[in-house]
């Protein structure tokens, strides 16, 4: 798996983390105890996922996208930018969950 740090900047959310969580990663196991935490449905080519840190409110929350060719067009942005400040995503694109969960490392 791929965990980047992004930089942290004003009082807009941030994403501190992303990543993709798939099974040819992590392994079956692992990748379904992930999808189980946050209640998303295990799917043979994973999920994208944001960890996002709110400092207006102190929030922790997780978006999770099944579109990784999304993310990973999202991730050359958030290197250079970081904070979502009046960022939007297309309506569907992201499940959202409270809390961030333990992301599982790479079996490889």
């Amino acid at each position: 798996m791929s965990v980047h740090a992004a930089p942290e900047e004003g009082d807009q959310p941030v994403v501190r983390q992303y990543s993709w969580c798939m099974p040819a990663l992590h392994g079956t196991a692992s990748y379904r105890k992930f999808c189980r935490t946050l209640d998303l449905t295990p799917l043979p080519d994973g999920y994208g996922v944001l960890l996002v840190a709110d400092p207006r409110w102190g929030g922790r929350y997780t978006l999770a996208t099944a579109d990784a060719y999304f993310l990973s067009l999202l991730h050359h942005g958030l290197e250079e930018a970081g904070p979502l400040d009046g960022v939007s995503f297309p309506p569907g694109k992201f499940e959202y969950r409270s809390g961030w969960p333990e992301l599982p490392p790479p079996t490889r």
